[in-house]
């Protein structure tokens, strides 16, 4: 169950705000998943399709997704990006 916010115009939110949501990330150590993608030096799209096969372990928030930082130790990254060279 949601719980509501009331603003003192009289607004009703369901969502607590942008601060608190980052108070609560630093709490857990969660982290978003661009800041995953630059820690693990792979693209966001790769972030997501590890999140999408399981590799990566995620809580989906709304529309993001937040990633504990122990779990970004669960993802292995090989060689550089791209096609592999021919060999000669």
């Amino acid at each position: 169950m949601q719980k509501t916010q009331t603003s003192p115009e009289g607004e009703v939110s369901l969502n607590p705000p942008a601060h608190r949501i980052d108070e609560i990330n630093v709490m857990n150590n969660l982290i978003g998943t661009k800041e995953a993608a630059l820690k693990l030096g792979i693209s966001l799209r790769r972030v997501q399709q590890l999140i999408e096969i399981g590799t990566l372990p995620a809580k989906r928030i709304g529309r993001d997704y937040l990633i504990q930082e122990k779990d970004l130790s669960k993802v292995t990254v090989h060689g550089k990006p791209g096609r592999p060279k021919k060999e000669a």
